[in-house]
């Protein structure tokens, strides 16, 4: 048990090297999560966050940086963090593992966060989401052998990417300063929150089940994602006069998208 905690602890690490390269348009930096990457399989991802680096249609958008010392000490860290250990691990997990078993790893993962975007959009009155997310699951289930295949993406049915950031965003709540933080990458006072509520809608949380779990679920989901999303954060610093910057004004950007897309909500 000891072992296995803490190379879940290592790999934990990963997290922000995937979620970078979400909101510049086609690079990504320290951050695990993901959506749609352009995979063979793409329809599924593991989590919205790198979005913001493979997004060319993004409007600036305002956001404050009271902490901008602090903030570019701790992405300096990720990034160094990045190169030196997520990169390398990475890499040799994608040449140990075929491409398919990682797809239908990535699928499994979505699934298991299924009921956290099903109870987002419940909460922003988005049932029309809330139907197509509840669909999308059950048919995975059953007919993509325990959400190992996506079937329902080709059935017209969606992933709906909600996060309880943006629930809170819809309920009014501004995002509150810019905050950088060592292995999960960029966020803001609302979106750190919203981690908090997204917590209690996993099904980890849900089912009571044995804390080691989720310790052992997150690290690995955000590995198998960079391993699709190599070389993002390369070409996103490489075309940056300034990293931090782009970073911070990609990610607001993405965010602003996310939530104008389902309610003109102000930030």
């Amino acid at each position: 048990m000891k072992v296995m905690a803490m190379l879940a602890a290592v790999v934990l690490l990963l997290a922000p090297f995937c979620s970078a390269a979400d909101a510049a348009g086609g690079a990504a930096a320290p951050s695990l999560t993901a959506d749609d990457t352009g995979s063979k399989g793409a329809g599924v991802a593991a989590d919205q966050n790198l979005d913001y680096l493979n997004d060319d249609d993004l409007d600036q958008a305002e956001i404050s940086d009271p902490f901008e010392n602090a903030n570019r000490k701790v992405f300096k860290f990720n990034d160094g963090f990045y190169f030196q250990v997520a990169k390398p691990v990475a890499t040799g997990y994608k040449k140990a593992l075929p491409e398919d078993l990682r797809l239908s790893l990535r699928n499994f993962f979505d699934t298991l966060k299924a009921p956290a975007r099903f109870g987002n959009c419940l909460l922003q009155a988005n049932f029309t989401g809330a139907v197509t997310e509840f669909m999308r699951t059950t048919i995975n289930i059953l007919g993509g052998v325990g959400g190992l295949f996506d079937p329902a993406t080709a059935l017209d049915l969606p992933r709906q990417p909600e996060d309880f950031g943006q629930t809170l965003a819809v309920w009014g709540i501004g995002s509150g300063p810019y905050i950088v933080w060592p292995l999960l990458g960029p966020s803001s006072v609302r979106r750190t929150v919203g981690y908090v509520g997204d917590a209690f809608l996993d099904p980890f949380t849900l089912l009571g089940l044995d804390w080691w779990l989720p310790v052992v679920e997150t690290p690995t989901r955000e590995l198998n994602e960079l391993s699709f999303r190599l070389g993002e954060y390369e070409a996103f610093k490489a075309a940056a006069l300034d990293p931090y910057i782009s970073m911070r004004e990609a990610y607001a950007a993405f965010r602003q998208k996310q939530i104008e897309s389902k309610a003109n909500v102000e930030k």
